[in-house]
């Protein structure tokens, strides 16, 4: 079992449900020395290294590897899985694992920083419509 720091889509329940077999437990949680961009044409982010940054999240505790797995299936080959340390809301720190784009696909970002606001008032009921159900399995 892993826990996940998520810090984009799939912050939204509706998407976490999409491809994981249940919910979990969550906690908000930052990530220090990251920033989230948009990726070109989509509204999804990808995540990348930045000195100064620092991405709001959740953590999603106890992920079965059976979900972990389907995870890495719907980031595809344009991000890969990392452990990294978070800090929680409560500011205790947690080993997780998140999503990096990897540098083969930093191309694919814009200098447009991604915002959860936007992206479910912009985006997410086309996204539902695009991923819903492409990894279950």
């Amino acid at each position: 079992m892993k826990n996940i720091f998520v810090y984009g889509s799939l912050i939204f329940d509706e998407v976490w449900a999409a491809i994981a077999s249940r919910q979990y437990r969550t906690q908000y949680a930052t990530l220090e020395g990251y920033a989230r961009y948009r990726v070109k044409a989509e509204t999804y982010p990808g995540l990348v290294r930045s000195p100064s940054g620092r991405v709001q999240g959740l953590v999603r505790m106890g992920v079965t590897v059976a979900d972990v797995r389907k995870l890495d299936q719907f980031e595809g080959d344009e991000y890969r899985r990392r452990p990294m340390w978070v800090t929680t809301g409560h500011g205790t720190q947690i080993r997780v694992e998140t999503y990096v784009i990897r540098l083969s696909a930093m191309h694919r970002l814009t200098r447009k920083h991604w915002d959860p606001e936007w992206f479910r008032d912009n985006g997410l009921e086309n996204f539902l419509a695009r991923y819903s159900g492409t990894v279950r399995v």
